[in-house]
């Protein structure tokens, strides 16, 4: 998921910068030949005389008498808690043999991640409430990350555990890495079966080999779909790999086409929809890029700036001729949550597109992008929903 505001693009930017170098460089790291030179460069050095004379005959003594010191033992106990250290050892135990991209998925997590007894708790909390006729939190309250970029996590927990599920399958087009997506967590930690789809061949790698590592899904593990997703493939797509009908959850973030995407999706009906918009229209503007075959957004950021996706207003737009009501949005106000027109109404009912465009984050790109979209629309290049 791309937030476009401007503090932040160019994190993204910077991200997608990294990650095009990583694909570029591990060839070179993890080949014979850069091995071979390193070894011979790191043995040529360590057989020297100015090696041995500077550290053999000093370093070493001075080093082992400092890390068997009291003192060393002392300040290593009070500076970093036992627990880092236990994670520090095992991330030294799996380098060795793990890919660096799978222990990336693991840190990625820490300090954030929201354990499944925890959320089991939290779903059984969420049922209470609703027993009891209990006020009900709100969206902003129950988001949470355990492999969502953002709060995603914690809201689809919380929609689920007040309508149920039927038979927690999840299809997400443009699923990325796999481990940083909408249902993933719904995958890993409680069982869902999962379509994850993406137009990366190095993505769907990554994506098969953090979900074939890992206990809770080595057995079945989600089917990871390498195609380019296009508006009249998407249904294809879905149904010769075994999913139709009614599915939990539908997810598109492809940072394009996205409207079109879910207008030509018909062989599925899902129960919730998580979609992400545009912040620098308003909500009575129903706008979205136009059906562009091989769109991709780098082609535009510079030419273009901000000619991606769609609004929330034609997204709302699209849901109600498709029977959806807009339920909410996550709490940086990116994603919008769609629940089906026959499900539990008077539990989430219909928001207004209006309540999804109200941060700063909103204000503030609307105020950067706004002048772009505008002599965009005035050339023609936007299609009104």
């Amino acid at each position: 998921m791309v937030d476009h505001s401007p503090t932040s693009e160019r994190v993204g930017l910077r991200g997608r910068a990294k990650e095009m170098i990583v694909q570029a460089v591990r060839p070179v790291l993890n080949s014979e030949e850069f091995a071979r030179s390193v070894r011979g460069i790191f043995a040529e050095f360590t057989a020297s005389a100015e090696f041995h004379e500077v550290f053999a005959a000093h370093a070493r003594t001075v080093f082992a008498g400092f890390v068997t010191s009291p003192e060393f033992h002392a300040g290593l106990a009070s500076a970093v808690p036992f627990d880092a250290i236990v994670k520090a050892v095992q991330h030294a135990n799996w380098s060795a043999t793990r890919d660096p991209v799978m222990m990336a998925a693991e840190t990625l997590s820490i300090g954030a991640r929201v354990d499944k007894g925890t959320q089991i708790l939290l779903a059984e909390k969420y049922k209470e409430l609703l027993r009891t006729k209990a006020p009900l939190p709100r969206f902003d309250e129950v988001g949470f990350r355990t492999f969502s970029q953002f709060d995603e996590d914690g809201i689809l927990l919380y929609i689920f555990s007040l309508i149920g599920t039927t038979n927690r399958r999840a299809v997400e087009a443009c699923a990325g890495v796999g481990f940083e997506c909408n249902a993933a967590n719904l995958i890993v930690n409680h069982g869902w079966d999962g379509m994850l789809i993406d137009g990366s061949a190095d993505n769907c790698r990554v994506s098969t080999q953090f979900y074939t590592s890992r206990s809770d899904t080595q057995i079945s593990p989600p089917k990871i779909i390498h195609t380019w997703i296009e508006p009249d493939t998407i249904d294809w797509a879905i149904t010769v790999n075994g999913f139709k009908g009614e599915i939990d959850l539908l997810t598109i973030d492809l940072d394009g086409i996205d409207y079109w995407i879910w207008k030509n999706i018909t062989s599925i009906s899902p129960r919730v929809v998580v979609v992400e918009y545009q912040p620098w229209w308003k909500a009575d503007e129903p706008y979205t890029v136009k059906n562009i075959p091989g769109y991709w957004y780098p082609n535009f950021a510079e030419t273009k700036p901000a000619y991606v996706g769609c609004s929330l207003g034609a997204y709302v737009k699209l849901a109600r001729e498709k029977g959806y009501r807009l339920v909410g949005c996550n709490r940086n106000q990116l994603n919008a949550f769609f629940v089906r027109n026959d499900i539990a109404p008077d539990i989430l009912p219909e928001v207004s597109a209006e309540s999804c465009l109200t941060s700063r984050r909103v204000t503030e790109s609307r105020d950067h992008y706004r002048p772009h979209v505008e002599a965009q629309r005035a050339a023609g290049d936007w299609h009104l929903a």
